[in-house]
Formats: C-alpha cells, sequence, structure tokens
C-alpha cells in the first residue's frame, strides 16, 4: 500500500510537470528524503517528520495535504483509504436489520361497559343549597371588612387635617449638613479590578530558529495551535499570554529565545521532546500536550 501512496505522489509531480529538484529548493527539503518518499521508502526519518514533509510535497503539487497525511496513515496499516471516511467493506453495525411488523388483530376489541343509572336528584338539589349559603357569606364577609375600612379612614385619617413634622435637634442638622458638602476622595481600586487591568496580552515572545530541518508543535495558552516546518538558519517568532506547550522535532539542533533570553534547551539529533515554556522558564514533560481536536 505504501507503494502505491508513493506512485500517487509520482504521478501528481510529474502530471504537473515540476522536477523533483524544484521541490526540494523551494521546500528547503533534502532531495534524497524526497526520493525515498516517491519509492515508497518512509522510514528514512521519525513519522513525525515524514508527515511534514508529505503536507510541503502535497501543497507543491496541488493535493490536500490533510488527506494525504490520513491516506499514509492508512497506507501504513495495509489499508486503502476511502475519502467518504469509511471503510470499503460495511460495517457490521451499520446494516439495518428489519423486523417483521407485528400483525393486526382479527377482530377489534370492542370495550364493555357497565353502566349503572343511579338518581340523583336529591343529591343535586343538595349541592345546589350549599352553593348558594357559601356565596352568601362571602358577601357578607366582605360588606363586614368595606364597612370596617370605611369607619378606620374617617375616625383616624379623615378628622385629622394637620401633618406632624418631628423636629431633628440643631446638633443633628449640623452634622449631616457637613457631611454633605464634605468631598470624599477617591479610593483605590479592588483588588480584583487592579489585578485584571495589570494583565497585558500576548506578555511573551517566544524565538524558534533551527540550524537544520526541524519541525515543531505548539499549544498556545491551552487554547490555539500552530505547527511548521524550520528549515536551516530559519526563524519564526510566537506570542501569547502566559504559556507555550511545545512538541519538538530534532531536539538538537532547534533553539528557543524568550523575551530576548536565550532558554536552556538540549536534545539529540532526530530526538523529539515535550516541553513546557512559561516566564519560570522550561520544564520537560512526560507526555505530549493535549492538542484536542486542533
Amino acid at each position: 500500500m505504501l507503494e502505491k501512496f508513493a506512485e500517487e505522489l509520482r504521478e501528481a509531480r510529474r502530471a504537473k510537470g515540476i522536477p523533483i529538484y524544484q521541490i526540494a529548493a523551494k521546500t528547503r527539503v533534502d532531495q534524497k528524503f524526497l526520493e525515498e518518499m516517491e519509492k515508497g521508502n518512509f522510514s528514512f526519518l521519525p513519522e513525525i517528520y515524514v508527515k511534514a514533509f508529505i503536507r510541503e510535497y502535497s501543497r507543491m503539487v496541488d493535493l490536500d495535504e490533510n488527506i494525504m497525511v490520513k491516506k499514509f496513515e492508512a497506507a501504513k496499516k495495509g489499508k486503502a483509504y476511502d475519502e467518504k471516511g469509511e471503510s470499503e467493506e460495511e460495517p457490521q453495525s451499520k446494516k439495518i436489520k428489519q423486523e417483521k411488523a407485528p400483525a393486526a388483530p382479527d377482530k377489534a376489541v370492542k370495550p364493555e361497559f357497565n353502566a349503572t343509572y343511579t338518581s340523583t336528584d336529591n343529591t343535586d338539589s343538595s349541592l345546589a343549597s350549599a352553593k348558594n349559603r357559601k356565596q352568601k357569606m362571602l358577601l357578607l364577609i366582605a360588606a363586614a371588612a368595606v364597612i370596617i375600612v370605611a369607619v378606620v379612614y374617617f375616625m383616624f385619617f379623615k378628622s385629622s387635617s394637620d401633618i406632624i413634622v418631628a423636629e431633628k435637634p440643631y446638633s443633628e442638622v449640623k452634622k449631616s449638613s457637613k457631611e454633605r458638602y464634605t468631598e470624599k476622595k477617591p479610593g483605590k481600586l479592588p483588588s480584583d479590578l487592579q489585578k485584571t487591568t495589570s494583565v497585558k496580552i500576548d506578555s511573551l515572545t517566544l524565538e524558534i530558529d533551527a540550524s537544520d530541518t526541524s519541525w515543531v508543535k505548539l499549544l498556545l495558552d491551552n487554547s490555539k495551535t500552530e505547527e511548521f516546518t524550520l528549515f536551516p538558519g530559519s526563524r519564526k517568532d510566537i506570542k501569547a499570554a502566559k504559556n507555550f506547550q511545545i512538541v519538538v522535532g530534532n531536539a538538537a539542533v532547534t533553539h528557543f529565545i524568550l523575551d530576548k533570553k536565550p532558554v536552556n534547551f538540549t536534545g539529540k539529533t532526530k530526538e523529539v521532546k515535550y516541553i513546557s515554556i512559561d516566564s519560570t522558564g522550561l520544564k520537560y514533560l512526560s507526555e505530549p500536550p493535549n492538542f484536542g481536536n486542533q
């Protein structure tokens, strides 16, 4: 399957009329690596580099880089990639089992009613008289309430036409007047607001350069992902607010500078390392960052 995948790359390049040395010059990928890829040999470097080279090659010959990487992964497993995202054989879980509908009953069951009729004349008359008594009682209560309210109003409110205003002592009036015209100095902002206003956006700048071909993938502030290939003598500047979580390929040739200060990072040739860089410095991680679905 890898030979068939390599043939698709080679035929796409020939259809465009692009010589292999021109792809090597524009992508800065060594020509011998491209030749190995076209032969179906993808074991010349770790897989993380091979995928990066496949992306560069695909862009040069107008192929979809994401689909070509998926085809490469399927070819490694000896499978043919289906662009619809399904395998050639229909999975058993997607086969629809048809079940026979239950047969309708021959005869409709008719409900049986056993109605018992009794005389309700006495009951209806007793309910009506009880309802009338309840309505009369409510009317009497409402009328009594209206009369009580009217009596209270005329006794306590209507007869009194004078408004009584309590007089405050002179000392209290003087004190309240003084407080009213005294200017208050503005206080300090709350601690939470002070912290919020002191936060800077993209306060960290990370410079990445390589003395040879290297591949880098970053997770910025646990939310944004960037991925690129560095070629000999090239450099990339990345900004973040708090931290960088990084996967580095070919660690020996990759160098980091945080806010114009070199970061102490070491590794071996063709070694893949996982690191975290923030304002406190560099930390080595035991497993790759969680890039999620990105």
